[in-house]
């Protein structure tokens, strides 16, 4: 009944058992991320500037001269893990690269204006790809990008203009700002399913692409995300859906049929202006206003359906 152990303030073991074991482990890990920090490496090849840890590579710069080219997976016995921001852009010589399955990210632009460069294979071991990676690789062709990467960055493939065969992996959740912009032959059929949110201008300008498969959990759909899209022929929004902004589907000449499910409360201004395709539109009891201009010069537009619910229809919305 409150009474205190005379021994327990005299014996501070009783509150850290080994106190010698704990300080020499600290002491230990002191030492050993010094040692880690000392064996770190500035170093050169003949084909690259590297930084050399204990345990892996990252390559910081292309310094070869080849046409076609294989990254080793180790250097100096240690496997390459990154490839640092503009490892190789501006290339002058690279056509065709094979990235080894020892790496798992890659940094900003990357590969950005590599002029010659048609072909790059990206490893499925990859999780993390930097903005800009392919911007202005102007005869980049085709690639795939991985499961495992959840993110393409700003700009990833943004003045690809003969970018054609694209394969997007399962697991991408984000297309950020002009990644795609003015990919005007690329050929992209289907989204992935678990894509939750295009950003501004992602795919501004993809004159040829038909998307026939929308993702189920789109949530948002940004700034020109679609402008000028003029192939793509049916528009899905799902229930999911709850931002969409403004020219979205600017000048999507091609679109004939637009399905919009519960869930989104805002048409914006110019949305759908220029979809000259779009024969009838049905709004669902969701939508609560529609912008100005948003299906303006929608001249095949004969049926609209606005539920009673919707208070705000903006200037030349129709």
């Amino acid at each position: 009944n409150g009474s205190v152990d005379g021994n327990r303030n005299d014996n501070h073991e009783f509150f850290l058992e080994n106190p010698s074991e704990e300080m020499s482990e600290e002491t230990s890990e002191a030492e050993e991320s010094s040692t880690v920090e000392a064996k770190t490496e500035e170093k050169k090849n003949s084909e690259y500037e590297y930084t050399l840890y204990p345990d892996h590579v990252i390559i910081k710069k292309y310094i070869g001269s080849s046409s076609t080219l294989d990254i080793p997976d180790t250097i100096d016995g240690q496997p390459v893990t990154e490839i640092r921001d503009s490892a190789f852009a501006s290339s002058k010589t690279l056509v065709r690269v094979y990235i080894p399955e020892s790496v798992t990210k890659l940094g900003k632009n990357v590969f950005k204006s590599s002029e010659l460069l048609v072909d790059v294979s990206l490893p499925d071991s990859l999780t993390e790809m930097g903005e800009g990676i392919f911007d202005g690789c102007s005869k980049l062709a085709r690639i795939t990008v991985p499961d495992g990467v959840t993110r393409i960055g700003k700009k990833a493939f943004n003045e690809c203009e003969n970018l054609r065969t694209v394969k997007l992996g399962s697991d991408i959740e984000t297309i950020e700002e002009q990644a795609f912009n003015n990919c005007a032959k690329m050929e992209l059929s289907k989204l992935p399913s678990s894509l939750k949110r295009i950003e501004k201008e992602a795919f501004n300008g993809c004159a040829a692409m038909d998307i026939e498969k929308w993702p189920n959990g789109l949530e948002v759909i940004g700034e020109s995300a679609f402008a000028e899209c003029a192939a793509i022929s049916e528009v899905k929004l799902p229930g999911t859906m709850r931002t969409m902004m403004e020219s979205a589907f600017l000048n999507c000449v091609g679109i004939k049929s637009l399905s919009i499910k519960t869930g989104i409360e805002a048409i914006p201004e110019s949305a759908f202006s220029g979809c000259t395709g779009i024969p009838e539109v049905t709004f669902p009891k969701s939508v609560i206003s529609i912008g100005d201009s948003a299906f303006n010069g929608c001249t095949a537009l004969a049926s609209v359906t606005i539920p009673k619910n919707t208070l705000s229809i903006g200037t030349s919305a129709f």
